[in-house]
């Protein structure tokens, strides 16, 4: 039986942990991500009285930063999809780079089409929204149009995803390691730049997408450090326990500070969603493989996952759902997490099926 990796040994950290446990990850961020929104819906009332409840709360109350490890994973994750060196080796730049790009928006509008867009032809059938409502929703714009965050993470990352040959293109034109980190430096502080400037000068524009675009510097720190997890680099362990070190602080102060709004939450999240994923890294390293696993089936799934079971919550938020079903808080909690799987389950089986068809 082949021994589990450590992702510490001998006082060093080896970043390709994070991509050996990158499903077992996904799978607790999207758990986590989920447990956030049944917060928000207020469905843990037999809790209030609990004495750890607040404590459980705040943890809860951190599950939106499950995005934020997703969007660092994701750019590590591009790079052993890295559109640029075949286009060296076949010198078909162009071809390419469409073909890239075809397949990352596949494997996201499948799913949708097999989830949310379900939900957006009921809207449109029964006039909730307009034809160019639907269209806007189709074509994953409507989050930019006009604020409407059902599924704002999958318009962000289909919009990376997009962008991500030509991000490439620039961090990586030279191969040495101080170039590389000095693009990116200028990159993320373009964004970071454009962030507080829209927050300061013009607060409703920021509002629109407070939620996407203070977290582009997370994807492009996965971009970066996804080239040393490609080349196994080792470093320090100080410096991923020294990141968990500094969010917790960093989070704790702000708190008390009173300074925990806008785009000082997104940055403190910035350096949460590093701290997270490091430390499930680290632990995923020492954990059972049966206890893996289970994380690792959710992990596979957490696209599909995010996708139905944001239209699940929705469904049982309306008003026909409550006067009908009349479910308690933790059946509510029930139907989420296990129809939630089993649609996601069934949607990866069709998508795999369409896929099998289309090779053979």
């Amino acid at each position: 039986v082949e021994e589990k990796r450590l992702a510490i040994q001998n006082g060093k950290f080896n970043l390709e942990a994070i991509s050996t446990y990158r499903n077992e990850i996904y799978g607790l961020s999207i758990f986590w991500v989920m447990l956030f929104h049944m917060c928000e819906s207020h469905y843990f009332p037999a809790l209030e009285n609990a004495p750890i409840y607040n404590h459980l709360m705040i943890i809860l109350g951190m599950g939106n930063m499950g995005v934020d490890v997703f969007l660092f994973l994701s750019g590590i994750c591009l790079l052993s999809k890295n559109p640029l060196e075949e286009m060296k080796r076949r010198n078909r730049e162009m071809k390419k780079v469409r073909s890239f790009i075809r397949k990352r928006v596949a494997r996201i509008m499948y799913p949708v089409c097999l989830t949310s867009m379900l939900l957006w032809i009921r809207y449109l059938v029964m006039h909730r929204i307009s034809v160019w409502g639907f269209i806007n929703r189709v074509f994953l714009i409507q989050y930019w149009v006009d604020g409407d965050s059902q599924i704002w993470y999958i318009s962000l990352i289909m919009l990376l995803y997009l962008a991500y040959p030509y991000i490439y293109q620039y961090m990586f034109k030279k191969k040495d390691d101080r170039s590389l980190v000095l693009r990116a430096i200028i990159m993320i502080g373009a964004i970071v730049i454009i962030t507080i400037g829209l927050a300061l000068e013009y607060p409703k524009v920021y509002d629109a997408i407070d939620l996407a675009l203070p977290r582009v510097p997370i994807f492009l720190t996965g971009c970066i450090v996804g080239k040393f997890v490609y080349e196994r680099r080792k470093i320090s362990a100080v410096i991923p326990l020294g990141i968990i070190v500094v969010f917790v602080a960093g989070y704790n102060l702000t708190n008390k500070w009173n300074i925990y709004q806008d785009y000082a939450e997104r940055y403190i999240y910035w350096i949460g969603g590093l701290a997270v994923a490091f430390l499930l890294a680290i632990l995923f390293s020492y954990t059972p493989k049966w206890f893996n696993h289970i994380w690792s089936k959710w992990g596979i799934l957490s696209l599909e996952i995010y996708l139905t079971h944001i239209v699940i919550r929705r469904e049982l938020a309306t008003k026909f759902a409550k006067t009908h079903l009349g479910l308690t808080w933790w059946m509510n909690i029930l139907v989420i997490f296990a129809g939630a799987y089993i649609w996601a389950k069934l949607t990866a089986w069709i998508v795999k099926k369409m896929n099998m068809k289309k090779v053979g």
